[in-house]
């Protein structure tokens, strides 16, 4: 920060805001709600008190380093830093979070121009600077804040996912994670194609994270990966669309993965029937693997489930001879 520029009527500026600083800092956040929607989202609770008084803090704080001539130190950001990590957890998007600042110090200058307030040329630089400081460090910490939330919610994915699967009671834990649970699941499991024998463990580690990393866009949908592939539980509905729903998981997948995968599906009308859904699936993709068929979502054409899944590719005269010799197969 250039001490000079700051020098030229700083004192009497900020002697001048100093007693205005909680009208302005409500100001800025009132019109950072109007101009940011997804702030409108957030509980009264939290625009009315704690973001006003965050709000204020930061423009005490940019008071403080104008007087001093100064930078912000690391401990002087802590704060608004961690404010910043909270907005993650609101669920607001960082573009929203980092639009905030700027917009802010916009309205505290309008305000304050509107005023008559004179010699104002000299916190020109230092607003500058100061938000040259604060705003990468906010979107570092919503970037970490956000990477820990998802890890969260993908164990809790995969936690549920496992209960679920052994056949053991999932609503208690579900209600612990703030997560609501489906009354029927489609089933998918799945498989890799095999890997070239001079893959590295951390390409393989590298190629799960990528199809998680697909997977998170459906929160619904709970996951659980083994060996070179996984098992999804799809909540299922009475629409007619189970088989677009599976079939753009699996493309999904596919996408991450660089590969086509091949999957077998079935349907669990109870949770206590998950483990024999996925039993079922598995049998039904070995069968297909042992054919040779092509890669693609598959079911028996009349499941324990009662639930008739055709191939993601409309069934043609191989598909139909395929379909009767897994009957046989199966009876």
């Amino acid at each position: 920060m250039d001490a000079g520029a700051a020098d030229r009527g700083a004192p009497s500026v900020v002697a001048a805001l100093l007693p205005r600083m909680a009208e302005i800092g409500a100001a800025m956040v009132a019109r950072c709600v109007t101009e940011i929607p997804a702030y409108g989202m957030l509980p009264a609770s939290v625009l009315q008190g704690d973001l006003v008084a965050n709000a204020t803090a930061v423009f005490e704080l940019f008071l403080t380093t104008v007087t001093e001539h100064r930078l912000p130190t690391e401990e002087e950001l802590a704060l608004p830093i961690a404010w910043g990590a909270e907005r993650a957890r609101d669920g607001l998007p960082l573009d929203a979070v980092l639009k905030l600042y700027p917009l802010a110090a916009r309205e505290a200058w309008l305000l304050v121009s509107d005023e008559g307030t004179a010699e104002l040329d000299g916190l020109v630089e230092p607003m500058i600077d100061f938000l040259a400081e604060v705003i990468p460090r906010v979107a570092a910490a919503y970037l970490r804040e956000r990477e820990d939330l998802d890890w969260e919610q993908r164990e809790h994915r995969q936690n549920l996912a496992g209960r679920l699967l052994a056949g053991r009671p999932a609503w208690r834990v579900a209600e612990r994670y703030g997560r609501a649970l489906a009354e029927r699941y489609d089933v998918m499991v799945f498989h890799l194609p095999p890997h070239p024998a001079d893959t590295s463990t951390r390409a393989t580690t590298d190629l799960f994270r990528a199809i998680q990393s697909a997977l998170d866009t459906s929160p619904d949908v709970l996951t659980a990966f083994k060996g070179d592939g996984g098992v999804l539980l799809v909540p299922a509905r009475d629409d007619g669309r189970a088989r677009s729903r599976v079939a753009g998981l699996l493309t999904r997948i596919d996408a991450a993965a660089c590969l086509r995968c091949t999957a077998g599906a079935s349907t669990s009308m109870t949770h206590a029937g998950i483990p024999d859904a996925a039993a079922e699936a598995a049998d039904v993709l070995a069968l297909a693997e042992n054919l040779h068929r092509p890669p693609d979502p598959y079911c028996w054409p009349t499941s324990r489930s009662n639930t008739n899944w055709p191939s993601r590719v409309q069934p043609g005269r191989r598909s139909r001879r395929c379909w009767t010799r897994w009957r046989t197969t199966r009876t």
